[in-house]
């Protein structure tokens, strides 16, 4: 008898395939930020594990490059360096599915 083994799409798979202009994207991060927006979102969620979201982004265009581009406004503190504020960069960015 056959299996029907599906594997979930990936995050690359899911927001490729969702992409569209002026689409509005959610995004929840184990890093130490998005863990404290998470939970200091505890009281508007009414639920004791808080909010799944961390992160909220606008898909902009796929441009002659191939990818897609988001706006978002974020505070970044990896890499030895700090980016807050509104920042435009690739969809791919959320591809990692541990992130």
């Amino acid at each position: 008898m056959p299996t029907h083994d599906t594997a979930p799409p990936t995050n690359a798979d899911f927001l490729l395939a969702h992409a569209a202009p002026a689409r509005i994207g959610l995004a929840g991060g184990s890093h130490f930020v998005d863990r404290s927006i998470r939970k200091a979102q505890l009281l508007l969620t009414g639920n004791a594990a808080g909010s799944a979201w961390s992160h909220a982004f606008l898909i902009g265009e796929k441009r002659s490059d191939g990818h897609w581009w988001v706006l978002e406004s974020g505070l970044d503190l990896r890499h030895k360096q700090i980016r807050l504020g509104a920042q435009e960069n690739r969809l791919s960015k959320f591809f990692d599915a541990d992130e």
